[in-house]
């Protein structure tokens, strides 16, 4: 089990991503933003999260007709259960949920609303 021996921040973002975002955005670009990883990082995590049998792709059109096809990224049913164990069995004092924590959001600016 390569993939759940390397609890690296990043790895922990980008599987907690895939589990945030719906469906149509679990692109590779869409992946690093909610990560907030590189984007080379990303794929080289997306290709051993399907190197494991966690995640499987579809070609999905691009919305730009100029630009190629992309992949989209989901969980097998096996990567789904390895998945959320991974994140469930992570100690919240190394790997704090920033998404769940609401003193890490972005404060509103004086006179304006978000």
């Amino acid at each position: 089990m390569g993939v759940i021996e390397r609890k690296t921040k990043t790895t922990v973002a980008v599987v907690r991503a895939l589990f945030t975002l719906p469906e149509s955005e679990r692109h590779g670009f869409g992946i690093a933003l909610a990560s907030k990883c590189r984007a080379g990082t990303v794929y080289k995590i997306l290709d051993r999260l399907m190197e494991e049998g966690w995640l499987t792709f579809r070609w999905e059109p691009n919305a730009n007709e100029k630009n190629p096809p992309r992949k989209v990224f989901s969980f097998t049913e096996k990567g789904g259960r390895e998945a959320s164990a991974f994140l469930r069995g992570l100690d919240p004092v190394v790997f704090p949920d920033t998404a769940a924590a609401p003193e890490q959001t972005q404060p509103v600016p004086q006179g304006g609303t978000t």
